[in-house]
């Protein structure tokens, strides 16, 4: 989560955050239901009183953007997605009445559905996605979250692994579109350049839990995080630079041998680790030593945005088909 307080804008600091989490909520990146971080939390990760997160969250119930439930915590209202229920019911009951009236029965209406509905899924599940990231210790993670998140299958590639583009444009003819991320978005274009297949771009963004967990360190506590490479441990460290988060001793280890893992473990008060090394860390960190693992994931409305496009390339496929 990366947000910047500008104590000298002349803009509240409550209305800044306000301004965030609204933000946060419009480009889905926090979705109905979701749980923000309880206010102390947020408000020592953003430096600022525990009153001025209390204030914009305050606003923002009154707003009915938030919702507060007793003992449980502040989360997105539901209405957003209560909405969109409402205009698919009117859509449904629209459709079913007209169906009636043309005579149809109950059962007949009720089995077309189903056959619509595992049409759709069948036509997710037939369309074969590349996904494309720079890090291997995260791009098989990736294509399996992303698997996960919207049932199609994805295939991954680290970019590094495209030394020719001829290879590279030959392999891709398999595929019927590339995911990659905003930030490879460019380089990712232009290895594909004139050849037609869509390129489409998602966000990905670590666990808040996660982040405001390390924004609770206190200031002579050290950071250790244990990964595979040092590309991800340099993206880890300048992500936590960029949320305005201040680790006085980070560390990183990416050794496989068991004694140094040890030695660096107790060293450390708190442990980050790669999905890739999670089984490993476990194993040998003790009871004591807190470890956490450190994910991306795709946010609600890239996984939307995808399955909008695999769609959209299916009914564009059927409509050549039929040319």
């Amino acid at each position: 989560m990366s947000i910047e307080i500008n104590r000298k804008s002349g803009v509240p600091l409550y209305i800044q955050i306000k301004q965030y989490i609204c933000a946060q909520i419009n480009n889905h990146n926090w979705h109905p239901g979701y749980k923000l971080p309880p206010e102390r939390d947020f408000a020592k990760m953003l430096g600022v009183s525990r009153n001025t997160v209390s204030m914009a969250y305050k606003e923002l119930e009154d707003e009915n953007r938030l919702i507060s439930r007793q003992g449980k915590g502040t989360f997105v209202v539901e209405e957003t997605l209560s909405n969109q229920k409402k205009m698919l019911s009117k859509l449904m009951d629209d459709a079913i009445e007209e169906a009636i009236q043309q005579g149809y029965s109950n059962e007949d209406i009720l089995s077309m559905v189903s056959q619509i509905i595992n049409k759709k899924s069948e036509e997710l599940r037939k369309v074969n996605i590349l996904f494309i990231e720079c890090n291997n210790e995260q791009v098989d993670f990736f294509a399996k979250e992303l698997s996960s998140e919207s049932g199609i299958y994805v295939e991954p590639l680290v970019i590094s692994e495209i030394k020719d583009r001829q290879q590279f444009l030959k392999y891709i003819k398999k595929f019927d579109l590339i995911v990659t991320t905003y930030f490879h978005y460019d380089q990712v274009k232009s290895l594909v350049g004139t050849y037609e297949i869509g390129v489409l771009a998602i966000s990905l963004a670590p666990q808040l839990e996660t982040m405001i967990r390390i924004a609770q360190l206190k200031k002579d506590e050290c950071l250790g995080l244990i990964c595979i490479t040092d590309i991800f441990a340099e993206m880890v460290h300048q992500l936590i630079i960029s949320a305005g988060i201040k680790v006085k001793v980070f560390n990183y280890t990416v050794t496989k041998d068991i004694d140094e893992l040890r030695k660096f473990i107790t060293s450390c008060n708190f442990i980050l680790t790669s999905p890739g090394r999670k089984k490993e860390v476990m194993a040998l960190a003790n009871e004591d030593t807190e470890v956490i693992e450190f994910v991306y994931r795709p946010d609600v409305g890239s996984v939307n945005t995808l399955k909008k496009a695999v769609l959209n390339f299916k009914r564009r496929s059927s409509k050549e088909r039929v040319k």
